[in-house]
């Protein structure tokens, strides 16, 4: 699968999710969002991806940051390693 299909396959499925969790039809969504019911189904199939600007509009009827579309929690960083690391004022020197 090329990046652009898993991108697409990805952004389909956590707008779904998203949407049912808040309980909102395609057709409710899609009038919020200012998009066709055809063209928000298309994207959620992972057949079409939108526009920016559609993409935060989406965002903003559904509560989330864009981001989120993209990130999902069995992909999220590891914790215990983000707190390791440290800006760089903070960093130890090591001598040479």
């Amino acid at each position: 699968m090329r990046d652009d299909e898993k991108l697409s396959q990805c952004l389909g499925e956590r707008l779904f999710q998203f949407r049912q969790e808040r309980g909102l039809t395609l057709l409710e969504c899609s009038l919020l969002a200012n998009l066709s019911k055809a063209h928000l189904s298309q994207i959620e199939q992972g057949k079409s991806l939108p526009s920016l600007d559609k993409l935060l509009d989406l965002a903003e009827v559904l509560g989330v940051n864009v981001c989120d579309f993209f990130v999902h929690k069995a992909y999220d960083f590891d914790e215990e390693a983000y707190d390791e690391l440290r800006r760089s004022g903070q960093r130890e020197r090591v001598p040479f």
